[in-house]
């Protein structure tokens, strides 16, 4: 066996027949034991070669050979339950945050048909100002609506009925005038652009007829992407929720502070996750609130990991219990 560097040829021993303390030569043998014979009473001692390894054997066990495991602290009983109440709240949290991407995603996938409409304003270039347009022509299309023709009114304004949710784009056309293209978005929780999707605006430059300009509000290529970064973001803080809260009453039971370091973790971890996946959208355009609630969870997380990891730091070597 390979000995470490530092390691002397000399070990002290004590004999367990008489008690003499002597020490005695061990060479780099391969075995981990040797055997000395005691100067008094002559008795076989066991000598162990120091290793990186613990005794694999019961008999390999000499007094003193391996260092004294260094016990955690143990936090007050008010730091305790103080460090429990930020888990169990920082959970709550996030579970609120997972409630109401769910509401908004069950909501979004079975949403009743919406209207989409809106006016088509051209450019008069001897007024210099935008006019409402009659008698242009405006066509919806969708992934799950067939294209939909329509002409606008006297006041240039135009209005589908039924739309399903998802992506769909309103093109707007009329003689003299280059197309206009806006690419919207519908759904029960979030529609892109914001606001009433019946108040559109298309706004046409003179040109050819067969250039077209393309205005996208598209934060998702469709309504599956959007409905899959939605309860994948309920899953996500509905986990480490319920991590939280479990780990703050296991923490106010007294049981193991590791569940807690844990528990803690996730919660600090999940806004940085969230973000890292790319569910940066969901909080700044479906629910702006619920950024303010897991970012919350998220710092009373770190506190918590933070104050716990110093409450279970390792006592000195004066505050170890002594060993039966």
């Amino acid at each position: 066996m390979d000995l470490p560097l530092n390691h002397s040829p000399y070990l002290p021993l004590r004999c367990p027949s008489c008690g003499l303390e002597h020490w005695a030569f061990v060479g780099p043998w391969p075995s981990r034991t040797s055997w000395s014979h005691c100067p008094r009473c002559g008795a076989f001692i066991p000598a162990v070669v120091p290793g990186n390894l613990p005794p694999l054997f019961s008999w390999e066990v000499h007094p003193g050979l391996y260092p004294v495991p260094r016990w955690p602290r143990r936090p007050s009983a008010r730091l305790r339950k103080a460090l429990a109440r930020a888990l169990i709240l920082a959970g709550s949290l996030l579970l609120v945050a997972a409630g109401a991407f769910g509401w908004v995603g069950g909501a979004s996938a079975t949403a009743p048909p919406q209207a989409v409409g809106g006016v088509v304003l051209g450019f008069n270039a001897s007024q210099a100002r935008w006019v409402p347009m009659a008698s242009a022509v405006v066509a919806l299309t969708g992934a799950t609506t067939g294209p939909n023709v329509t002409d606008t009114n006297a006041l240039g304004r135009f209005l589908f009925h039924g739309v399903s949710g998802g992506v769909h784009d309103v093109e707007a056309s009329a003689p003299g005038y280059q197309e206009e293209i806006l690419a919207v978005f519908l759904s029960q929780g979030y529609d892109s652009p914001s606001g009433n999707m019946t108040s559109l605006s298309l706004q046409l430059v003179p040109g050819p007829a067969n250039q077209s300009r393309v205005i996208s509000y598209i934060q998702y290529p469709d309504l599956e992407t959007y409905l899959a970064f939605v309860f994948s973001a309920t899953v996500l803080e509905g986990m480490a929720g319920a991590l939280a809260v479990g780990g703050g009453i296991a923490l106010w039971r007294r049981r193991s502070p590791a569940r807690s370091v844990v528990a803690a973790s996730a919660a600090t971890l999940s806004p940085f996750l969230m973000a890292i996946a790319g569910f940066g959208t969901l909080f700044l355009t479906v629910l702006p609130e619920t950024m303010f609630l897991v970012g919350g969870a998220g710092l009373l997380g770190a506190v918590t990991v933070v104050i716990l990891l110093w409450a279970l730091r390792p006592l000195g070597r004066e505050e170890i219990p002594a060993v039966p």
